[in-house]
């Protein structure tokens, strides 16, 4: 799929308020229902990975990617389609 392999520039796991701050920004993009079951019911780690290079940003729940920032400014989707089902 990809020319060549890409690097990741960082890996943070999110903290409280920055996660809150993801879920709102989520329920603009899908459905508030699936999000809030996805992530504000169960305790899952929301980890933020930066490629190198480039502005794109992946979000992995419970080391899943689920989530594609390309743009790096909150144009989220999903990065399977069974994340697609799940939400």
């Amino acid at each position: 799929m990809f020319k060549k392999p890409f690097k990741i520039a960082s890996h943070n796991s999110l903290s409280g308020k920055d996660k809150k701050k993801l879920i709102a920004d989520l329920k603009k993009f899908l459905d508030p229902d699936s999000v809030s079951l996805l992530l504000e019911n169960n305790n899952c780690d929301v980890v933020i990975s930066k490629l190198s290079g480039s502005k794109m940003v992946l979000y992995s729940i419970d080391n899943i990617p689920f989530f594609v920032d390309a743009t790096g400014k909150g144009a989220f989707f999903p990065t399977r389609k069974e994340n697609i089902k799940r939400l």
